[in-house]
């Protein structure tokens, strides 16, 4: 897509993770489904929290350990990055073997608690907004009619 192009332009680097809350999370929601409709929608509420939480961290270590600027992590179906890369980074990082995740025929991630994404690395001296074309406003995002974290003060840029 022309969006990550765009987010990653003048990046030095590029950093690729996965992670998920496992199969035992499916296994609970599936528990909690058959039980009531309302504890299955609660569980999976926090399930899709504590997996952001998680992808937050990962984020976190990588520019910790980048030693570089970076932008914030960008995944398959932001902007009009293609979910149909899901099976190639699951193969790439070997998440199929080391955290059990599968895509599916319509690139969705198994366990559903999972999250790819992408996370430019710059020089230094990179100034942020003109190396990467991130927008360091939400003048003229795609999304900016819909963004829940504009409505909610917080957002992504500033995250």
């Amino acid at each position: 897509g022309a969006d990550i192009a765009r987010y990653l332009k003048g990046s030095a680097e590029c950093a690729v993770f996965a992670c998920t809350l496992g199969m035992a999370n499916e296994a609970a929601m599936a528990r909690r489904k058959a039980q009531s409709a309302l504890d299955a929608a609660i569980y999976g509420a926090a399930g899709s929290s504590l997996v952001e939480s998680v992808a937050d961290a990962c984020e976190e270590a990588v520019v910790a350990d980048a030693a570089k600027r970076t932008n914030w992590r960008y995944s398959p179906g932001y902007g009009d990055l293609p979910l149909a890369l899901q099976p190639k980074i699951v193969r790439v990082l070997a998440a199929d073997k080391r955290l059990g995740m599968v895509a599916t025929e319509s690139n969705l991630l198994i366990p559903a608690k999972s999250v790819t994404a992408f996370v430019g690395l710059f020089d230094a001296d990179a100034k942020l907004d003109e190396a990467s074309g991130v927008k360091s406003s939400c003048e003229g995002c795609a999304c900016g009619q819909n963004c829940t974290l504009r409505a909610a003060g917080t957002p992504c840029w500033k995250r």
